[in-house]
């Protein structure tokens, strides 16, 4: 047997070597994560200061769960990056430090970086393609975020920093703690200082406000030494000159006593010129209103004399006679084209009108002087026209007695006819033959006793009479369909429910939506605010990925084929946008500040839902504001809430105590989903972050599975067409575009459809269908 060469059995040593250390990796536990403690608010903003000078958003700690070649570029390598959401990013990279399971800052799409080209601001990541594999991020190393000056290698964090992270606060928390804690010290020293100053400050103005005061003491003890020294020198001189100041005030006092009379007489006529005054002003109101007392007197004699004139020439009319006047006459000249009645002769109109002159055909009368007819005659006339007029009835109800008879004598024959056939050679024809000719009979007799007037009483011609009668059977068939159509509906066909998002504005509508599709449409808005109804489609696959683990949790199967979910504007300027959008949702999702309950556009949400008998479920948005709260996106949002620490559990019960006391001021029971035991009774609420990602599963979980509960007979698909316009626009390339929704029924292209427009309704043909990606 031959001995092995050395230098083989030094590469079998070094192999065992390698397998064994693999084998203690795979036996050795991963560290666990753990979550950093929060800091104070003093602490946060000291953080604040010291990433001041970087240069980056959004940017987070990742974690690296696979690693492959490029299958194009051997020095690029695919990543599966995941930052603790529901889904993992694909990124290219070239840098070979990196391995699976390491923990990089990660800069996801959107988020922004400083621009390596300018050198100047910063630049915003989008996704690219590379070498025909798609990246959607990047990964950063700390002299690109500007914390240190290392720009070979990626920026990695120890293996307990917790997935999400902001990549500034885990760099100086955990990696750079000196840099927070020299700070912290920094800004106690600024602390200590500032309250030294102004310690020594207040004590100067204490010591100078102690030396003033003794300053004052001094000056007036000397001032009550000189003041008696002086009272004793000039005691006899005042003594001298009592008699002469005596007599000055006596003087003093008369001058004073006099000005004071001298007021008192101006005083007292000023006083008797104002009453003067006012009762010279009341005199001329009291002639000013009887003289207009005396116009509108003599105004209501003038029109009492001329009604009286009125009504014994017979022309007093009230509005209500010169309405029925105007009535009967128009009536009569319909009757007069008609030929049912004579045209009036000419003494008839000028006795009527009042406008023609009798001339020499009336003894005593004038010319040009109108006819007066006398009390007779008028009874006379209004008995012949009641005459007429009782004809004319009794003509429409005899035409209508015969109408039905001869439809009751179709009917009849119809019924003989059906089934019957004679012996010919060909049943199949005898019988379309025999329906064809009854059919025309059916038609004659309808053409003959139909409907042969308008609705202006004008006889219609037969071809007018056949096309009314066309469009009747048209009508009769479409409703038949209908009928036909909504009697197939099935427990087992359910179409997509059409959810709608409503609430105030900035209670994170639309970023709730961006969280579950992880978009970022809310940043592209102006100034952060919708501006224009959106729709988004989740097909049922999707929901169950996003949800598995609060599905497992409950043990429920989803019957809905997905989700339309519609996003409205909260801004109270676009009342109209929300009003359309409420108005054909089967269900809504009704967002609240959990910071700061029901607000305006909250109430008048609530007002268009209670409006339209639409349910609806709460979320409580913003859960992550509470303090010291830890995310856990992974979890169900009872299991995340129970983890919490007692402070954050307590304040997310006053505050969950308060919204639902809101509500009931607004009449509505709610409580959160998982307590909630009577649907019907009481509204839902799931408590939801669309930053951390809380509470999503929850809320998807809820709005799947409550259509199939509740709304089954109301979201059972059917036929007939169904369909919203949401919003008209000219798009470059495709011209004028309608986004609709389509609940039920079916829309193909080429089809002739009818929309209403400002001037009318619009006909026109679908060129073209585009459907969104989900």
């Amino acid at each position: 047997v031959e001995k092995p060469k050395p230098a083989a059995k030094e590469k079998e040593k070094k192999k065992d070597k390698k397998e064994d250390k693999k084998g203690k990796a795979v036996q050795e536990e991963a560290p666990t994560e753990k979550p950093l403690p929060p800091l104070t608010p003093e602490e946060q903003k000291v953080l604040k200061d010291v990433l001041k000078k970087s240069v980056f958003q959004g940017v987070v700690v990742g974690l690296v769960k696979s690693l492959e070649k490029h299958p194009k570029a051997n020095d690029l390598y695919i990543l599966k990056v995941t930052d603790g959401g529901f889904t993992e990013a694909q990124v290219v990279t070239n840098n070979k430090l990196v391995e699976v399971g390491h923990k990089v800052a990660f800069a996801p799409v959107g988020s922004e970086v400083a621009d390596e080209e300018l050198g100047v601001g910063t630049t915003t990541i989008k996704p690219v393609k590379l070498k025909g594999v798609n990246s959607a991020g990047m990964l950063c190393s700390g002299k690109l975020l500007g914390l240190n000056d290392d720009g070979d290698k990626v920026l990695t964090f120890p293996p307990t920093c917790p997935v999400g992270t902001d990549a500034g606060e885990a760099f100086i928390r955990l990696i750079k703690p000196e840099v927070l804690s020299e700070a912290r010290e920094k800004a106690e020293a600024a602390r200590i200082k500032a309250e030294e100053a102004a310690a020594a400050k207040k004590a100067q103005k204490e010591a100078n406000a102690a030396k003033k005061a003794e300053e004052d003491a001094k000056k007036a003890a000397e001032g009550g030494g000189e003041a008696e020294g002086k009272g004793k020198k000039g005691k006899k001189g005042k003594e001298e000159a009592k008699p002469k100041q005596a007599t000055g005030k006596i003087a003093a006092l008369q001058e004073m006593q006099r000005k004071l009379r001298e007021e008192e007489a101006r005083i007292a006529q000023m006083e008797e010129e104002r009453k003067a005054a006012e009762a010279e002003a009341e005199r001329l109101m009291k002639e000013q209103e009887a003289e207009e007392e005396e116009k509108r007197r003599l105004k209501k004699e003038k029109k009492k004399e001329r009604e009286d004139q009125l009504r014994k020439e017979g022309k007093l009319l009230s509005k209500k006679q010169k309405a029925e006047q105007a009535k009967n006459e128009a009536y009569r000249k319909q009757l007069e084209a008609q030929g049912i009645v004579p045209p009036k002769k000419d003494k008839e109109a000028a006795a009527d009108g009042g406008d023609e002159s009798s001339g020499d055909e009336e003894g005593g009368a004038g010319a040009g002087q109108a006819k007066r007819m006398s009390k007779n005659e008028i009874k006379q006339r209004e008995k012949e026209r009641k005459d007429r007029l009782k004809a004319l009835a009794e003509e429409r109800e005899r035409k209508k007695k015969e109408e039905e008879a001869a439809r009751a004598e179709a009917e009849r024959r119809a019924k003989e006819l059906e089934g019957v056939a004679d012996n010919w050679e060909d049943d199949s024809d005898a019988e379309g033959d025999g329906g064809k000719e009854e059919e025309e009979e059916s038609d004659e007799e309808d053409l003959g006793s139909g409907s042969e007037y308008d609705s202006d009483g004008n006889q219609l011609s037969k071809t007018a009479r056949r096309k009314r009668l066309e469009m009747r059977r048209a009508e009769a068939r479409r409703l038949k369909k209908m009928e036909k159509n909504l009697a197939a509906k099935s427990r087992d066909n359910l179409r997509c429910p059409i959810i709608c998002v409503l609430g105030h504005v900035d209670t994170g509508k639309t970023k709730i939506l961006d969280k579950i599709r992880r978009t970022n449409v809310q940043d592209g808005e102006a100034g952060g605010i919708t501006q224009q109804i959106g729709a988004s489609y989740f097909p049922e696959w999707a929901i169950t990925e996003k949800t598995l683990a609060v599905k497992n949790l409950h043990g429920v199967e989803y019957n809905v084929p997905g989700l339309l979910i519609i996003d409205t504007p909260g801004h109270e300027s676009f009342t109209n946008l929300r009003t359309r959008g409420s108005s054909l949702c089967d269900l809504a999702v009704l967002v609240v500040d959990i910071m700061h309950g029901l607000e305006p556009q909250t109430i008048e949400s609530i007002g268009l839902l209670k409006k339209r008998k639409a349910p609806f479920v709460i979320a409580l948005n913003k859960i992550d504001r509470l303090y010291g709260w830890v995310s856990k996106p992974e979890l169900p949002v009872q299991q995340a809430l129970e983890m919490q620490e007692q402070n954050v559990k307590d304040e997310f019960k006053q505050r969950y105590d308060f919204a639902v006391s809101q509500l009931a001021e607004q009449g509505l029971n709610a409580c959160v989903f998982y307590e909630n035991k009577d649907v019907r009774s009481f509204i839902n609420m799931v408590p939801t972050s669309a930053i951390s990602g809380d509470g999503m599963m929850d809320l998807l979980f809820l709005l799947t599975t409550l259509p199939s509960r509740m709304l089954v007979d109301k979201i059972m698909y059917h036929e007939n067409l169904e369909c919203t316009v949401l919003e008209v626009k000219a798009i470059e390339g495709l011209g004028t575009t309608m986004d609709v929704v389509v609940v039920n029924g079916r829309l193909t292209e080429k089809d002739t459809i009818v929309v209403c427009g400002l001037d009318g309704p619009i006909t026109t043909q679908i060129r073209s269908l585009l459907s969104p990606q989900p």
